[in-house]
């Protein structure tokens, strides 16, 4: 949930600035040793990391935020720079196993440290999709109320008739500050989903797109849709 620290605050139409973000790559979680992974070739392995290193800190992941709020926030814009805008909205970073692997080589370029086939893990390449979801975050002190950490999270067909809940679920916090010292407090998620119930709910006939859905504080809730053409982002969904 969300929480509030006050330092001096000058006046409550201070601009927020957002503090450093919790990076996307997450620690692993302990796993057995037994557990299933999916064998992809070694030039498929390879492919990835060498993607990885030319992309040297930048995210492997389908990035997908919220439209709309980004729409308020521009026509708020219009009025100023001390406008009211409506917060950042919730974001979503997702992962298949390829494009994670990718994402650890991509980090690893950044800070001049090799990543080998060798280092992949098998906890790398379970069957799994993994889900960032980024708190609703305020951009003003005054539009507070209208942000939310994030609660849950799960993946659906349109009406709602297949839902495939989470594997696991790990908070992370994020925080942003005004220049008068107040600090606003926020968990994001990370999330998995067992990667062959995604897929066996996108191969349903005539199903071109699924939903991503998530739960945040009290009645807060947002839908993305994930189009058939992002698919690609996603390599090894279909």
């Amino acid at each position: 949930m969300k929480g509030i620290w006050f330092g001096v605050v000058f006046g409550l139409g201070a601009f927020v600035g957002i503090a450093q973000e919790a990076p996307a790559v997450l620690g692993e979680s302990a796993v057995p040793s037994d557990i299933r992974r999916i064998s992809y070739s070694e030039a498929e392995v390879s492919a990835a990391i060498e993607k990885g290193r030319i992309a040297k800190g930048r995210s492997a992941a389908l990035s997908i935020s919220d439209a709309g709020r980004g729409f308020m926030n521009a026509m708020a814009s219009l009025n100023g720079p001390a406008a009211v805008t409506a917060g950042t909205g919730f974001r979503l970073a997702m992962y298949t196993p390829l494009t994670w692997v990718q994402q650890q080589a991509s980090d690893a370029a950044k800070v001049y440290k090799p990543f080998r086939p060798e280092d992949v893990t098998d906890d790398m390449l379970r069957p799994i999709l993994r889900i960032v979801v980024y708190p609703d975050k305020a951009t003003d002190f005054r539009n507070q109320s209208q942000t939310s950490s994030v609660e849950h999270v799960v993946v659906r067909d349109e009406a709602k008739r297949q839902v495939v809940q989470p594997l696991s679920m790990e908070p992370f916090a994020e925080s942003t500050q005004t220049s008068g010292g107040a600090q606003l407090h926020y968990n994001g998620l990370m999330a998995t989903f067992d990667l062959d119930q995604v897929k066996a709910l996108i191969a349903t006939p005539g199903l071109d797109e699924f939903f991503v859905t998530v739960v945040g504080e009290g009645s807060k809730e947002k839908d993305f849709k994930i189009k058939n053409k992002r698919f690609k982002d996603l390599p090894g969904l279909r």
